[in-house]
């Protein structure tokens, strides 16, 4: 085994070449401030969301649905959001992935809220508009969280991480391998 680690060629990048390639980690956590930012982002996106939902189905059905099962909706929507921490870190590499890991999260909602549907005593109006307020605020908050690190920046909203490279000593690698 030593004869053929003596053979090889063995590349030991600098720091700041290590520094540089290394990828992306996550998840990252969001700064103390920022955390605030995107919870206020994400209400703003739910009401929104909701909002033209029962917007949609009092236009088209002219009867009014239930605001009270859309704000508990909406709520639901929040925490499950904040069970899944995602106001604490994110997931996402790129911008992208916070649109898709919102989808996510909605669609989990709806899946969860649907059954409520049965239980509860709500009118066809109220139900659609929860359901396509839940369908929306998937949309409405990846938005809000792509357009939030898009224009934020990516410095700015996560908090700084400590990166430490580790690399074999300028001497012997053989030695250093074993260890």
């Amino acid at each position: 085994m030593n004869a053929l680690l003596a053979r090889r060629p063995v590349a030991v990048a600098h720091a700041a070449q290590a520094a540089a390639a290394a990828p992306t980690p996550a998840p990252r956590t969001y700064d103390r401030v920022w955390r605030g930012v995107v919870l206020l982002c994400d209400v703003a996106a739910l009401a929104a969301a909701f909002g033209v939902a029962v917007a949609v189905v009092w236009r088209f059905w002219s009867v009014r649905p239930s605001f009270g099962a859309a704000i508990v909706a909406a709520l639901l929507v929040l925490l499950a959001f904040a069970a899944h921490e995602l106001y604490e870190r994110t997931y996402a590499i790129v911008r992208r992935d916070e649109f898709y890991y919102a989808l996510s999260v909605a669609a989990i909602c709806l899946v969860l809220i649907v059954p409520c549907f049965f239980v509860t005593d709500m009118s066809l109006a109220s139900r659609v508009a929860v359901a396509l307020g839940v369908a929306l605020s998937g949309l409405a908050v990846g938005t809000a969280r792509y357009a939030l690190r898009r224009f934020a920046g990516e410095s700015r909203l996560f908090a700084r991480q400590d990166v430490r490279v580790v690399s074999a000593p300028a001497g012997d690698v053989e030695t250093w391998l074993s260890e």
